[in-house]
């Protein structure tokens, strides 16, 4: 049932879209996705950034500028600090094995 209900809430495509395929969402398409990450998981990373830091998040290039962000629950900031520490541990391996 919730499926068929996703399905149904979907924007309609322009007429176009064919001749015109592009991988630019619409404003629609946009809001449409943005309302389905957060309903999805609304304790994840991207969805806390989709709700209260959208404009920062686009300027981050690397996942411990989330570390700055106050706002960052404590549940979150332990989770980037072990993603963080996951990486540098595979980082040492790929270095050790393969060099």
């Amino acid at each position: 049932m919730y499926q068929q209900h996703l399905w149904c809430q979907l924007p309609k495509p322009p007429t176009d879209w064919k001749t015109n395929l592009t991988i630019d969402l619409s404003e629609e398409e946009a809001k449409f996705l943005k309302e389905r990450i957060i309903l999805s998981d609304s304790d994840s990373l991207w969805s806390f950034s989709l709700k209260h830091i959208p404009d920062e998040a686009k300027t981050f290039s690397n996942i411990t500028d989330f570390l700055s962000v106050e706002e960052l629950p404590n549940k979150l900031k332990e989770l980037v600090k072990l993603s963080v520490d996951f990486n540098t541990v595979m980082q040492g391996a790929l270095i050790r094995y393969n060099f």
